[in-house]
């Protein structure tokens, strides 16, 4: 049965058994990133194969995040080493654009549009987990912010990558 009734109070359970209300800073966090991972999901179908991968192991690196932010005990480390694979796929798409000193316009293509919503996402989301750190184990917290960070980076390199230099509006 999908429904148990158990969070019609607005409590939830984590991982291991422990309630708590549903606007707890480590929930809103969760949801947060369960949200960030559906629009992700949405930008698979706007790229080419390469950011695709990228972008469904990323998923896939969240949802071992969200895990280990509720309790579970999980193995961060294939995170921890997304992280380089992010930041060498950052490196290649920037490496042969132009420093840019301004800000880029959303809405210059429907790809562009997307990828600044999920990287705004997910800087929320960053923030989520930056408003729950006393309630996050220190080794969770710090990974987590810190791929966080890396992934928004990422989202704006993939905006570079498909802007239009004759259509992108700068500001």
């Amino acid at each position: 049965m999908i429904y148990t009734k158990k969070g019609d109070t607005g409590t939830t359970t984590l991982f291991g058994g422990k309630k708590v209300s549903k606007d707890n800073p480590v929930i809103e966090a969760i949801g947060t990133i369960d949200e960030l991972t559906s629009f992700l999901g949405h930008l698979t179908h706007k790229v080419g194969k390469d950011d695709k991968d990228v972008i469904v192991g990323a998923q896939k690196d969240l949802y071992l995040i969200m895990a280990s932010l509720s309790g579970a005990e999980t193995d961060l480390e294939s995170v921890n080493n997304s992280v380089k694979k992010i930041e060498q796929y950052i490196d290649k798409i920037l490496s042969n654009r132009l420093q840019l000193n301004r800000f880029i316009l959303p809405g210059q293509a429907p790809v562009i549009t997307l990828s600044h919503i999920v990287r705004s996402i997910c800087r929320r989301a960053e923030r989520r987990i930056v408003a729950a750190k006393k309630e996050i184990k220190p080794e969770v917290f710090s990974l987590s912010v810190k791929y966080l960070n890396r992934l928004s980076d990422f989202l704006y390199a993939l905006t570079r990558k498909y802007e239009k230099k004759d259509k992108t509006v700068l500001v």
